[in-house]
């Protein structure tokens, strides 16, 4: 908030407001969430631009919050409160998979990677919050036993539905989830398996009923995409500007650590965010705004720098990160 806040307190809403590429226009003008549900893959082509590349979850999410924060400031500090929780999310699943002490090197760096930069304020950091409580619901889950465990598995499965209904990019974003999820079943458990996987189907399911076809609309913003900017931007050079920028953004504490993270559980996190990132890079559907679009995958990498155990160490990485940050928003303008 205070890096957004230096360009004027009015920054902190305003990449929200964009009618050309934002929800929050369209969502308050919705007058009929039902009608927009069944009708949204007719009406896709004459939508802005980031509604036409994501299901219909993320504009009912801003009609919803538009209803309860009655201004465009309280909005945006909602949106950027509820992408805040992945930092205490992510402390919560590396104390549940590991153990406190490397929850509390976890906590030294969770929320001031320089991605901070994109937190406030996107939409992408409401996806962040969402899908992080769902892994850290997940972690607790596979730490947990008996009937607790199975409601814990069954909440990490709604929100990872809900995360479904917000953006195309979910079954990768959420991939420290489905790790846990293979853990599970390689664990024999089968209920607490069952239970994630009925939950993660509510949400799209109550969507389909409302009208949604998944497949038409999967298929239509494939066809919108390369309709747009996908056909004019070069699959080549993204898949490696793509993850240049999100080494960036993730910032140099979580980047050096994953060569140095030796924990075998910690890397169901770690890896599982790695390996969504990298398939939604060679997919070719994300060509740049990377930065902003693999945001829910950045709390993940910074697990490793639970292998940071030197005080001294911490400060360095610490301070490199913040100025990192600090350095791009005084240097970088970026519209989101």
């Amino acid at each position: 908030v205070s890096l957004a806040a230096t360009s004027g307190v009015e920054r902190i809403a305003e990449p929200l407001l964009d009618s050309r590429y934002e929800y929050l226009p369209l969502a308050r003008e919705l007058e009929d969430p039902g009608a927009f549900v069944s009708t949204f893959v007719e009406q896709l082509s004459s939508r802005p631009t980031h509604v036409r590349g994501h299901p219909p979850g993320a504009v009912l999410a801003f009609w919803g919050l538009d209803k309860v924060f009655a201004t465009d400031l309280r909005l945006a500090l909602a949106v950027i409160a509820i992408g805040a929780l992945a930092a205490p999310a992510s402390v919560v699943a590396v104390r549940a998979l590991g153990d406190e002490a490397q929850a509390r090197r976890v906590a030294v760096f969770a929320g001031l990677a320089p991605a901070a930069v994109w937190m406030a304020t996107s939409a992408d950091a409401l996806f962040t919050g969402v899908i992080a409580i769902s892994i850290a619901m997940g972690a607790v889950a596979w730490a947990a036993a008996g009937r607790s465990a199975a409601w814990w598995s069954l909440g990490a499965g709604v929100l990872a539905g809900a995360a479904l209904a917000l953006s195309w990019g979910a079954p990768l974003l959420v991939g420290p989830l489905l790790v846990l999820w293979v853990v599970l079943l390689t664990q024999g458990r089968w209920i607490h398996a069952a239970a994630m996987a009925t939950g993660a189907l509510a949400i799209p399911v109550l969507l389909m009923l409302g009208g949604f076809d998944w497949v038409a609309g999967s298929q239509a913003v494939r066809e919108e995409y390369y309709a747009g900017v996908g056909s004019s931007r070069p699959h080549v050079y993204f898949v490696f500007a793509n993850l240049a920028a999100f080494a960036v953004a993730v910032g140099p504490a979580g980047v050096g650590s994953v060569a140095t993270l030796r924990h075998r559980r910690l890397w169901w996190l770690v890896g599982g965010a790695i390996g969504g990132v990298l398939l939604a890079d060679l997919s070719g559907l994300s060509k740049g705004e990377v930065e902003r679009i693999w945001l829910p995958a950045v709390p993940w990498i910074l697990v490793a720098t639970a292998s940071v155990r030197r005080r001294h160490e911490q400060a360095i990485w610490t301070l490199a990160s913040m100025l990192l940050a600090v350095l791009i928003e005084w240097r970088l303008l970026s519209p989101w």
